[in-house]
């Protein structure tokens, strides 16, 4: 199983946006950060709603850090939720992404090397100036050719759909809304003489999501969600090859239903609580058959259910300028998981000269196997903060999962710093040192832009827990490639080893394997923006340091005299540069273009010391291993355009991975340092346009291309081509 406060790009890229309930604040779940002194890139959701795709991160990586920001390397936070999988929400209920550019965003989600985004879902409608009235009704539908562009791929042309419809109304206390959405999305399948189809690949997803909101005082907020997205996965192809004849089929049914409930409360003057409730329940079913000489059919099938519970008190204290807000967080994570799998026998039965046929023979599903997990943790912090000068937050996750004794650490502290250094109170500095203050953010009293410099800065650690995937399936790996499972080893396990002797029979000897403590996983990162040209240009930088060290496994083999020790370490460091600019915004003309630049270098070591190994039948030294995956590093981005003439409107995006290393093998196995490959992406382009019907009805029609254009195959987003055609209608 798998906004603007700063007007840089108005409708393309932003440094800052609309939460549901705070747009000067970001809540990533467990913590809450300063929005505009915290490094960010965020992105529309209208933006994106042109694009044909089924996983967010196919989406959004040219807008981010190119090949760096594919879907496996993200983790997301919906409306304050650390969600399962952001991509059971259509792109049509989502109003912004935001990835946040700060080491505490990851400290609590994903691998090593997951970057957080921030989902902002819509609570409302679209008007013609994007206003939000008492009602509505949005729809959309779009549908198109897809084919491979890969080098030397012959394929078949197949056909992506989707269709979307959502509404909602507002009342004076309360808001509720839906929505129902069906996509489609495909594999162009091998064409030629030596192929025939049975059933495509595709994909068929139907996402069902609902949310109400209610105010029953000025002190509460209560609201509540659920998310229902079903799929089902299908596939059959015959070859001839000349490797000999072979049958692929495949299935997959998979399920996965999400309810939420948060209530948010005032209980004193600057005291607040909220209490959120979200429980994620998945199944799946999946059979793979691939028959060619007497392989094997893989049958499995997974339940599994994950609670999170998340309470947050606060309570601000302001003193002219300054604002202290101590916060304790509390969350907690169970996740309770069933698999099951059987591995069916196929063979080859009959005479030869087309007389024969394959056989499966089918055996019983089971035993169920079942795991539980917890992760339970307490965080104490303090945000300080001065006007829009200057926040600075402080504080630790302390984990309370686990008190077994090879548990190194449960305190894990993170910190992170941003200032503007030429702004204070929106206003600005005048001889003499003083601020004449305009009460709006990069504006003088004049009403004139001040360019603005911000520095931040940010370090967090965390605990390297047992990871897992929970996530619907899709061509490009799944969703969210994490789940919160912890699911914490014993402190020692035994085993048997048995070997043959020289004499005949075999001798058995118990193992102890003591193992190592939580490796420690930590980030820091630093960066800067500066704004200038009447906001119209910003140019950004940011450097990140991860770093993941385990202090060492030992496993002994006390009768046999033998011990080793493995020190697996992974490092990697990134630069990031990107510039966002307006390049006009006359009356008949708006281009807004967007280029970032990511360089990243990541090595890894699995080292074996001499090992020393001694016997009644004699003694044996294993050499030094050395280090398996040198160091390497490549240059990776995007650029981003959106014009706008009146009513028409257009875009293109680039992608682009310069010095991407390929595999190669060695006695001890492969790793990233063979050839490197140099490509280009055309990763969208659209045109369309837009036109107000009676009444406050929108109509807008466009046609667009994904991937049209590509220079060689590549880690860039999968090789497929797409021609679709679509509209939204708004009422």
């Amino acid at each position: 199983m798998k906004k603007t406060c700063l007007l840089l790009l108005p409708g393309l890229l932003t440094l800052t946006g609309r939460a549901q309930k705070d747009s000067s604040h970001l809540d990533i779940g467990w913590l809450v950060l300063d929005r505009g002194l915290t490094q960010t890139i965020s992105i529309k959701g209208s933006d994106l709603e042109r694009m044909p795709f089924v996983n967010l991160g196919d989406a959004i990586s040219a807008w981010l850090y190119g090949a760096y920001t594919k879907p496996a390397t993200l983790a997301y936070v919906v409306d304050g939720n650390p969600v399962t999988d952001v991509n059971s929400y259509p792109i049509f209920d989502i109003e912004e992404v935001t990835l946040v550019e700060s080491a505490v965003g990851g400290a609590a989600y994903g691998g090593t090397q997951q970057e957080l985004v921030v989902i902002t879902t819509r609570r409302g409608g679209e008007g013609p100036a994007g206003e939000k009235g008492k009602s509505g009704i949005r729809a959309a539908a779009q549908g198109g050719a897809v084919n491979s562009n890969g080098d030397g791929i012959k394929t078949d042309i197949n056909f992506y759909q989707q269709y979307y419809v959502g509404g909602y109304r507002n009342y004076d206390k309360l808001s509720v809304g839906g929505s129902a959405d069906w996509v489609r999305d495909v594999v162009p399948m091998p064409s030629g003489p030596e192929y025939q189809v049975n059933t495509p690949e595709n994909l068929q997803r139907l996402r069902f999501n609902g949310y109400l909101t209610w105010k029953p005082t000025t002190s509460d907020l209560i609201e509540l969600r659920v998310g229902y997205a079903p799929q089902w996965v299908e596939e059959g192809l015959d070859s001839n090859l000349t490797s000999g004849e072979s049958q692929i089929t495949a299935e997959m049914h998979s399920h996965l239903v999400v309810p939420e409930a948060r209530w948010y409360r005032r209980l004193w003057r600057g005291l607040n609580n909220e209490l959120q409730v979200a429980d994620a329940g998945a199944s799946s079913y999946s059979a793979w058959n691939l028959i060619n000489s007497g392989d094997l059919e893989d049958t499995a099938e997974a339940r599994v259910n994950h609670l999170y519970v998340h309470e947050r008190l606060s309570y601000e204290v302001s003193a002219g300028g300054w604002h202290f807000v101590p916060s304790l967080n509390f969350s907690y994570d169970h996740i309770t998981e069933k698999t099951v799998s059987t591995m069916d026998s196929v063979a080859f039965v009959g005479g030869v000269g087309g007389g024969g046929q394959f056989v499966v023979f089918d055996l019983p599903l089971g035993p169920w196997q079942k795991q539980t997990g917890d992760l339970l943790f307490l965080t104490p912090a303090v945000d300080v903060r001065l006007a829009r000068l200057l926040d600075l937050q402080l504080g630790a996750q302390i984990d309370m999962s686990s008190r077994q004794e090879n548990l190194s650490q449960q305190a894990y502290p993170f910190a992170t710093l941003g200032m503007d250094v030429l702004q204070f109170g929106g206003g600005r500095r005048v001889p003499g040192g003083g601020v004449r203050g305009s009460g709006v953010p990069g504006r003088d009293v004049a009403g004139r832009s001040v360019p603005s410099l911000k520095l931040y800065g940010s370090y967090a650690e965390r605990p390297l827990v047992f990871v897992d995937d929970y996530s619907l399936y899709d061509f490009e790996g799944g969703g969210a490639p994490y789940s919160l499972a912890s699911v914490y080893p014993p402190a020692t396990t035994s085993f048997v080893f048995s070997s043959y002797s020289p004499t005949g029979g075999t001798i058995s000897e118990t193992i102890l394997s003591a193992n190592e403590p939580r490796p420690v996983f930590w980030t820091w990162e630093a960066g800067a923006s500066f704004t200038t040209a009447g906001s119209r240009m910003q140019f950004g930088y940011t450097f990140e340091k991860r770093n993941l060290v385990t202090s060492g496994g030992i496993s002994y083999l006390p009768a046999m005299g033998l011990g080793t020790t493995v020190l697996p370490v992974w490092k990697s460091t990134m630069h990031h540069a990107d510039l966002r600019f307006r390049v006009t915004d006359s009356t008949g003309l708006v281009w807004l273009t967007g280029l970032h630049l990511t360089l990243m270098r990541s090595e890894s070591y699995f080292s074996f010391p001499d090992v020393n190994f001694s016997s009644i039948y004699g003694s044996y030294q294993f050499p030094q291993a050395g280090d398996f995956y040198p160091a390497h590093f490549s240059y990776t981005g995007g650029w981003v355009n959106r014009w706008n003439v009146g009513n028409f409107s257009a875009g293109l995006d680039l992608m682009y991975r310069f010095g991407e290393a390929t595999e190669q093998w060695t006695a001890y196995g492969s790793y990233f340092n063979g050839p490197r490959l140099n490509s280009v992406l055309l990763s969208n382009i659209y045109a369309g346009n837009r036109w107000k019907l009676q009444g406050a009805r929108i109509l807008e029609l466009f046609i667009e291309s994904r991937g049209l254009a590509r220079s060689k195959s590549s880690d860039l987003p999968d090789d497929r081509r797409y021609y679709t055609i679509g509209g939204k209608l708004s009422m």
